[in-house]
């Protein structure tokens, strides 16, 4: 045994007195507390990290759309009308969102109100939300 290894074990048979425990170091690498219930690991913040990874928000860029794409919007614009069922790409702030819907109102500035099937209210949708519409 290396002369280290002979302090460290004679070191680890004193026993350390606590407040409330003793613990006891017979062996070389062992500690044995005297109730190792005490001892127990516990996780004061148990599920709050899954719930936070639940209500975590990821965030979609918005894309750019080509002249192609433009144009597109800008026929698809000039035939929509009340009443008309279309099918909408938009984006709400965070993530792009495609529903199918019946117009409801086509404004001046080029919003759409829209009532989407598995909705109880319409939804606003501006015109530089849009990505894509399909008529």
């Amino acid at each position: 045994m290396h002369k280290n290894q002979k302090f460290m074990l004679a070191i680890l048979k004193i026993k350390i007195y606590d407040t409330k425990r003793i613990y006891d170091f017979d062996k070389e690498d062992e500690m044995k507390p005297s109730n190792a219930k005490i001892y127990a690991p516990f996780n004061a913040l148990k599920g709050l990290y899954e719930t936070l990874e639940k209500q975590e928000i990821y965030r979609e860029e918005r894309r750019e759309l080509s002249d192609d794409q433009l144009e597109y919007l800008n026929f698809a614009y000039s035939r929509l009308h009340p009443g008309m069922y279309i099918e909408v790409t938009y984006y709400d702030g965070n993530k792009y969102i495609t529903g199918d819907g019946t117009v409801a109102d086509v404004r001046g500035d080029g919003s759409l109100s829209v009532f989407f099937e598995n909705a109880s209210a319409s939804t606003e949708i501006g015109y530089e939300d849009v990505y894509d519409i399909q008529i």
